[in-house]
């Protein structure tokens, strides 16, 4: 029984010899890595473009409850360009984005911001950020064509209201003309009333 054992495991080491052996040669082929060096970064388009030699370039969408705050931040623009920029309903946008866009809501009332959502591009939900809170953020290239979002969300209507105020400050202060504005990267947050207590 012995004898037919280390037969058995001489058949196993003959056979698996030269097998260990071209596994060798082929891993002496194989090229060292190389790791890369990047001498200039892409463009992260980190500007988002609102007006540009007086022509629109973004697009506030809005769902019918949130008109009114949409209306507001178009004013704002127009007051500071002299361009209207368009103002939609969700129901037109496709992913990937073809163009600027200021977002008013959160998922559950706002078809593109849901899209974003599934995405893991936002977290607008209704809960969070919340009772009252609200989001105003900058979203920079998410499908690699240069276009950019910005979010102005809440949990409910106040949250959103909220936020079209602290996007309209921001339009205000970053410093546009007649003809021309744009803004850099936004990140303004307020959590609602009790947040962390829905936290498990």
């Amino acid at each position: 029984m012995k004898a037919m054992y280390l037969a058995a495991l001489a058949a196993v080491i003959t056979i698996s010899f030269p097998i260990q052996s071209v596994s060798k040669e082929v891993q002496q082929q194989i090229p060292e890595p190389v790791v890369p060096v990047y001498s200039k970064l892409k463009n992260l388009h980190l500007t988002t473009q609102l007006v540009d030699q007086s022509s629109a370039f973004i697009s506030i969408v809005a769902p019918q409850v949130y008109v009114k705050e949409g209306l507001a931040i178009q004013k704002t623009i127009q007051e500071i360009t002299g361009v209207e920029v368009p103002l939609l309903d969700d129901g037109g946008i496709e992913i990937p984005l073809q163009g600027n866009i200021i977002l008013l809501g959160n998922r559950s009332t706002n078809r593109v911001i849901s899209d974003l959502y599934d995405r893991a591009y936002t977290f607008l939900d209704l809960k969070y950020p919340g009772t009252g809170g609200f989001v105003v953020r900058s979203l920079h290239n998410p499908f690699g064509n240069g276009r950019n979002v910005l979010f102005a969300g809440g949990s409910d209507p106040e949250g959103v209201r909220a936020a079209a105020t602290a996007l309209i400050s921001s339009i205000r202060e970053a410093g546009g003309k007649k003809g021309s504005l744009s803004v850099n990267y936004i990140a303004r947050i307020k959590l609602g009333t009790g947040y962390w207590g829905i936290i498990p």
